[in-house]
């Protein structure tokens, strides 16, 4: 929660500054106010922000956090963008911890994980995966694979009809 000046001509309500704590106004000495607009995270969203890894949770929390919708929607892609790579790099340890050596997905790796664009990180995870699946690799990470095929394959909303 978050508190605000509500005086209409006070420089700190001009300012939109908001504080932590219920307090008078430095300015005007008037009593803050809740901010009824503040944006709080629920007890599901903290928990779900302290399970996932650093690199996909901050760009989340950003996300829940943020009122501006165009940069509410670029948090949302840095967060979806994030678990790709987060998938992708799990999918390449798969492979560089297995006893295959196959050059053409050393190639794959290198090809696609040079750039920073969604397709090409799912790309690599989706040929790897399958790659490694047809080698019977023995998955050290073992939900990956079939976690990955389930929200890859599992039915999908048609917006155009």
């Amino acid at each position: 929660m978050t508190y605000i000046c509500s005086t209409a001509n006070c420089a700190i309500a001009l300012s939109n500054a908001t504080f932590p704590v219920v307090m008078n106004c430095p300015v005007c000495q008037n009593p803050l106010v809740a901010n009824n607009d503040s944006t709080e995270l629920t007890k599901e969203d903290i928990a779900l922000i302290n399970y996932l890894p650093y690199v996909i949770a901050y760009p989340l929390q950003q996300t829940l956090l943020e009122k501006n919708a165009p940069q509410r929607l670029n948090y949302f892609r840095d967060t979806f963008l994030n678990y790709l790579k987060y998938l992708g790099l799990l999918t390449a340890s798969e492979f560089f911890n297995s006893p295959f050596k196959e050059r053409k997905m050393v190639d794959l790796f290198l090809q696609k994980l040079a750039q920073p664009s969604f397709g090409s990180w799912n790309a690599f995870t989706r040929e790897c995966l399958q790659y490694l699946k047809n080698q019977n690799h023995s998955f050290f990470c073992p939900e990956l694979l079939a976690y990955y095929e389930n929200i890859e394959t599992s039915k999908k909303i048609k917006i155009w009809h």
